[in-house]
């Protein structure tokens, strides 16, 4: 997680600085004061420094009741206030960078005072554009997935590979109970403010969403050294403790609380591009299967979570959790035996 978020952070540095510096050598005042190529780099640091600065001030909202609230909003509506409050970042980071620059290169405050009466209601506009660009791709990243759009943009897919992952299929227990107390529309309702409950924990262990089918959530991290492996546990644990801590809000506000149960399974899959109007990377292979029969499978043992012996021993456990044995099966579709595995405190 911690990897993804320096490589947006740089991503986005990057880009922010090259944008500030062609900005401000194209467009600003600062070529009409004879700096030249130097305003290439006067540009480039405003651009870094505005970019900073709404990365922080972003932070700071995100940190907020605000945040929780955009995230519940339709599409169109959260593009439109996110656009909205992006653009008043972006403006105040703007006013800020423009005069520590202009005091530190030009020494001049009669630049700034130029700025602030003509060509701020310009970068004004130039703020609001971007920031609807911005969130228009962030919102489309968010509905295709940032992983699969990276990999469609550069073409991992585009021929069949193999792959070792681990894969976590969940699934809501008593959802059709669910249903018909509540209605189609209401349990709608229910299940997604569920899926937005849970989601922190998945982005925060760097869990990639494949699917939600129906009351069903398709989950997938790569296989690699079991200290790395251990976000699968992590994650799954902390949505258990997220689910539990929100049963009285279930109960006050639908008449139900939600639970899930687990089928974690790690090997090979084949992974490739498929379709054409509605396109999707498609991960095929047993792997996956015995993921979805063990989540079956813990209906049978009651358990939360069930997990094959030979993934577990890929996985090291997080502090204060233990493997606990939970027997021996056949599994739906396998000819041998599997040793299960599951997990406690």
């Amino acid at each position: 997680m911690q990897n993804r978020n320096l490589n947006n952070f740089l991503f986005v540095m990057v880009l922010g600085t090259a944008i500030g510096a062609l900005y401000g050598y194209l467009v600003e005042d600062l070529v009409v004061y004879g700096l030249g190529v130097k305003a290439l780099f006067i540009g480039a640091l405003r651009g870094a420094a505005v970019v900073i600065c709404a990365l922080w001030l972003s932070f700071l909202v995100s940190s907020t009741p605000v945040e929780s609230w955009l995230r519940m909003l339709p599409f169109s509506q959260a593009v439109v206030l996110r656009s909205l409050l992006l653009t008043l970042v972006l403006l105040l980071a703007l006013v800020t960078s423009h005069l520590g620059l202009t005091m530190l290169f030009i020494e001049d405050k009669g630049l700034y005072l130029q700025w602030l009466q003509g060509s701020m209601v310009r970068d004004f506009f130039v703020a609001a554009a971007t920031g609807f660009v911005i969130q228009i791709l962030l919102q489309a990243r968010r509905l295709i997935g940032a992983r699969t759009l990276r990999n469609f943009v550069f073409g991992r897919y585009a021929r069949p590979i193999r792959e070792k992952r681990i894969f976590v299929l969940g699934d809501m227990m008593a959802s059709t109970e669910m249903a018909e107390k509540l209605g189609d529309e209401r349990a709608l309702e229910l299940i997604s403010r569920f899926y937005l409950d849970i989601d922190p924990a998945i982005s925060k262990h760097g869990g990639e969403i494949h699917n939600y089918i129906g009351d069903e959530v398709v989950l997938s991290w790569p296989l690699r050294e079991p200290r790395s492996n251990a976000a699968v546990i992590a994650c799954i644990h902390d949505m258990q403790t997220i689910i539990a801590a929100r049963w009285p809000f279930y109960l006050k506000s639908f008449g139900v609380a939600p639970d899930m149960r687990f089928g974690v399974a790690g090997g090979f899959v084949a992974v490739g591009e498929c379709g054409w109007e509605k396109r999707q990377v498609l991960h095929i292979g047993d792997t996956i299967n015995t993921a979805k029969r063990l989540q079956e499978h813990c209906k049978i043992t009651g358990d939360r979570v069930l997990i094959d012996a030979e993934t577990a021993g890929h996985i090291r456990l997080p502090s204060k959790l233990f493997w606990r044995d939970a027997g021996e099966t056949q599994l739906r579709g396998r000819s041998g035996t599997t040793q299960l595995m599951s997990f406690t405190r």
